[in-house]
């Protein structure tokens, strides 16, 4: 047993925990910015995503229970079969793409919610960290449809509204330029 201790450190797994939680948390958000600058490009980044989510979270439950005496060889497969059903979801998804059900852009914001319930179930089941991934992927995904649904209608009157306030303040700016004169 002391010879266990010297050869790994202490063990640290809030650390494990935090880093993929972030790392998560940061890809998700470049996968807003991909999505608000490229929507067809988003499709492909979501999709890779999905297996990138599957590897981060399997890998931190193998990292969490690599010091416990206990098999986990059961419940390791457990969690491969819950990511096995977002990909066999995502296939589904990518064939009524492909048929032309349904564009690359609502498939990009279905894949981020399967994505966002897919890390939350694995939170419930698995890895609690996970929960507060998922219910942040799933709020992502629905502040993405509320600003792609709304932008035009609120941007362009705001847009307008500002320019007006624009012209009225330079236009009395120089009414009173010229009185001052």
């Amino acid at each position: 047993m002391d010879n266990a201790k010297k050869i790994f450190p202490p063990f640290h797994h809030w650390k494990a925990r935090l880093y993929v939680g972030i790392l998560m948390l940061i890809l998700s958000f470049l996968g807003l910015i991909v999505t608000e600058i490229k929507q067809d490009g988003a499709w492909y980044y979501w999709r890779c995503l999905c297996v990138v989510f599957a590897l981060l979270s399997i890998g931190l439950h193998c990292y969490l229970r690599k010091r416990e005496q206990v098999s986990f060889l059961g419940t390791i497969w457990h969690e491969i079969f819950h990511w096995m059903g977002l990909f066999l979801a995502v296939i589904v998804i990518s064939i009524m793409v492909e048929v032309g059900i349904i564009g690359r852009f609502l498939s990009s914001i279905s894949v981020l919610m399967l994505l966002a319930l897919t890390t939350y179930l694995a939170g419930i089941y698995m890895e609690i960290t996970l929960v507060f991934v998922g219910i942040l992927l799933g709020a992502l995904a629905l502040g993405l449809s509320v600003v792609s649904a709304y932008l035009y209608p609120i941007i362009i009157p705001i847009t307008a509204l500002l320019g007006i306030s624009l012209w009225i303040y330079l236009k009395r700016k120089h009414l009173h330029h010229k009185e001052t004169l």
